[in-house]
């Protein structure tokens, strides 16, 4: 459960607590002992901001937390704590994890994107649009339209080629680089990975010739710098997950990721995360990217 418990009680029919303190420093109160005996509640940083914005644990009335504190500030990233009521007056401290498995120099997002698009199971209810968690608010949801959603680690939904299937953006000023993980089984004709128009003229990616708009511009694939493949999505085309990042001069469009711009020809693929960003990314910037998300497609790490 991801809860934001503002100073309250922690309610009968929650167990696990996964605490987001991304925005806001949470109190936790915890249920009365004497009328939970033996009950056992698990809390977990989950988004690994506790450092920043703390986790305050607090009892009620004459309760203690282990017959001393009424109180407790949690603050270790990533860290958990498992309280027991012993049904008298206190919620015993079972468990502390620390957070050290998280080294400290955990990979960031150096650079936040204006508009993140982002299937992961954490980020995406398995069903209808999906919202933008970029840093841009004024550019709204993307319509989806696919063939599945697999929830299970990391997350990602399923198009099929050459139907009507589409993630099509809202109108999104000043793009510089796109970057999108994707894992195509089928780039064969009568497919699109992306379709920029009418923003650029020429901003096609197509199986059967890609647009001026995008050949000869700056095109990471895994951190590797590459020319632009003429055939992007069959280049694509080997059943693993890739990081592809591609940088050129702002243009302003409603992409159309995924298929054609009139939202046929698709491609079939497997989709987790679609980010577009208002500047050009240095390399550095895109590694550091790709290794935010290295241990959740499998991927070594790049210095």
């Amino acid at each position: 459960m991801t809860s934001r418990f503002s100073t309250i009680t922690i309610p009968d029919n929650v167990s696990i607590v996964l605490v987001d303190t991304r925005n806001v420093q949470e109190v936790l109160y915890l249920p009365v002992v004497s009328t939970n005996q033996g009950r056992l509640l698990f809390f977990k940083d989950y988004y690994g901001t506790s450092s920043n914005s703390t986790i305050t644990f607090s009892t009620i009335g004459t309760d203690t937390i282990d017959d001393f504190n009424f109180q407790y500030t949690f603050s270790n990233t990533f860290g958990s704590m498992t309280f027991m009521s012993d049904g008298l007056r206190s919620w015993r401290t079972i468990s502390l994890y620390d957070g050290s498995l998280t080294p400290s120099s955990a990979p960031v997002l150096s650079v936040l994107p204006a508009v993140r698009y982002s299937f992961l199971s954490t980020n995406y209810p398995g069903s209808g649009n999906v919202n933008n968690i970029g840093s841009n608010t004024a550019v709204g949801s993307a319509t989806v339209v696919r063939n599945s959603y697999t929830a299970a680690s990391p997350g990602f939904i399923t198009t099929s080629h050459n139907t009507s299937h589409y993630v099509q953006a809202p109108s999104q000023s000043a793009i510089q680089t796109i970057i999108m993980i994707v894992r195509v089984f089928n780039g064969s004709p009568n497919s699109y990975l992306l379709d920029a128009r009418d923003g650029l003229p020429n901003g096609w990616m197509w199986s059967g010739g890609t647009g001026g708009d995008w050949l000869g511009q700056t095109y990471y694939r895994d951190c590797i710098l590459t020319s632009v493949p003429n055939n992007i999505p069959g280049s694509l085309q080997d059943n693993q997950w890739h990081h592809v990042c591609f940088i050129r001069a702002a243009f302003t469009d409603n992409v159309t990721y995924l298929s054609r711009f009139s939202q046929n020809e698709s491609i079939g693929a497997d989709t987790a995360e679609i980010m577009a960003f208002s500047q050009a990314l240095t390399l550095q910037q895109v590694k550091d990217n790709f290794n935010f998300f290295a241990s959740r497609f499998g991927w070594t790490p790049v210095s």
